[in-house]
């Protein structure tokens, strides 16, 4: 496992030949706390990372003696460095190439020379998943440990449970403490992932929130630029609760961010579409047994332009139906169908609609977990019962604030969520 360095500075093996790309890359981080490691050929670089063990390897594919693959490949064979992660560099508009070091185990690729900000929102990407992996990986560890040592105890003891019941309390009473601990850790890594609570691109606001029913839960939501032109958003509910379905989050995120983006070449890419972006993360759930067959996600994901004021979205399963509060007031509801991720294999497409949006107009995307705070007394007759009364609240004015304050009333009175909760509030100003 890679752990961080003990000064917090990540350190990036930078492997190419040419040392004005290695000094341009550099260049790009000056005002970053990072640590450089440089090699100017494959064989080097592989001395060099087992000596230095970096958090992440810029690797060229065209070098001398051994290139790019050729490292490679000895990358993912070797037990301790392989889960590494690796970009790999190119100046050809090669696709074959590309898709042939994926599938040896990059993490990534860029085309010679990057574009600053791609370069940096790539490496640091990769960096903030790394330690969101490595921390998840630790406290799973530490969680199997505790439940195997109490298990042992248990059996060791069993034929002297009265005498010892006094010191067991105890000892049950620290773990779980320690346990507590773990959790509220991996609490702060998973809020850490969330966009911020409060912002806006471009004439575009977003509001959210996040209230897990458990110290950390399965609902999870992304806010994100693809380009110049296009917001990428989505939210997803993975079924069950605590930290099974919080790693899944992890695997939903990099997934998405993923297949976001169609690269072709150098400098060419297109924007996919939501329903393309479903489909394979179906696939990808169902290829890597990410369920076990005990887990599946339902989900929204939808693109904004901000030129054309186009929302596109498509939904797995996620019968929390995002609804549109129009500038004037009127409040509709978004269905469209589709099965949720991690169900079926060989889904060929999931459904897709466009909704032109106005400045004033306002869109709620949520998961049911809100509709436990909307009952009073007896459950709804339906599911569309309960998005009625999610609209009427819409409609109310300002929905972020209103489910905030909802479920600051609902803990008040000494109740506890059974489900977790999540919303975004997205508003076109201009």
């Amino acid at each position: 496992m890679i752990m961080d360095t003990a000064d917090n500075v990540h350190t990036i093996l930078i492997a190419d030949d040419n040392p004005d790309m290695i000094f341009l890359i550099k260049k790009r981080f000056e005002k970053e706390k990072f640590r450089f490691v440089e090699a100017r050929n494959g064989d080097e670089a592989l001395i060099k990372i087992k000596e230095s063990r970096p958090d992440l390897i810029l690797l060229d594919l065209k070098m001398p003696g051994k290139n790019g693959m050729d490292v490679l490949k000895e990358l993912k064979e070797d037990f301790e460095l392989k889960d590494i992660p690796v970009i790999v560099l190119t100046v050809v508009d090669d696709v074959e190439e590309k898709i042939r070091a994926l599938e040896k185990g990059a993490s990534d690729f860029l085309v010679k020379p990057p574009v600053p900000t791609e370069l940096r929102a790539r490496v640091n990407t990769q960096l903030r998943l790394l330690k969101a992996s490595n921390l998840f990986k630790r406290y799973s560890e530490h969680l199997e440990n505790l439940v195997s040592r109490k298990l042992r105890e248990l059996k060791e003891y069993s034929s002297k449970l009265e005498e010892m019941v006094d010191e067991k309390v105890g000892v049950i009473k620290r773990q779980n403490e320690e346990l507590l601990i773990s959790l509220n850790s991996a609490k702060k890594v998973q809020k850490s992932l969330l966009p911020a609570e409060r912002f806006s691109i471009e004439g575009v606001s977003f509001e959210s929130a996040y209230f897990p029913c458990e110290v950390i839960g399965g609902d999870f939501y992304d806010i994100f630029r693809l380009d110049e032109e296009h917001i990428g958003l989505f939210i997803a509910d993975v079924s069950g609760h605590g930290l099974p379905s919080a790693m899944i989050t992890i695997f939903l995120k990099r997934e998405v961010f993923y297949h976001a983006k169609q690269v072709f070449g150098k400098g060419k890419y297109s924007v996919s579409k939501p329903k393309e972006v479903l489909t394979r993360l179906n696939k990808s759930f169902i290829e890597n047994n990410i369920g076990e067959g005990k887990y599946f996600v339902t989900m929204v994901y939808a693109t904004y332009s901000l030129r054309t004021r186009t929302l596109s979205l498509s939904m797995a399963g996620h019968h929390a139906l995002p609804l549109l509060k129009r500038e004037k007031g009127k409040v509709e509801k978004l269905l469209i169908c589709g099965f949720p991720i991690g169900w079926f294999e060989g889904i060929d497409e999931y459904p897709e609609m466009d909704i032109t949006l106005s400045p004033g107009d306002s869109l709620l995307f949520y998961t049911d977990g809100i509709f436990e705070l909307l009952q009073e007394g007896d459950d709804f007759e339906s599911f569309s019962c309960m998005i009625e009364s999610v609209g009427n609240l819409l409609a109310k004015g300002d929905m972020g604030e209103n489910i905030n304050r909802m479920y600051s009333q609902y803990t008040e009175e000494n109740r506890r969520a059974c489900d977790d909760i999540a919303f975004v509030v997205m508003t076109v100003m201009v």
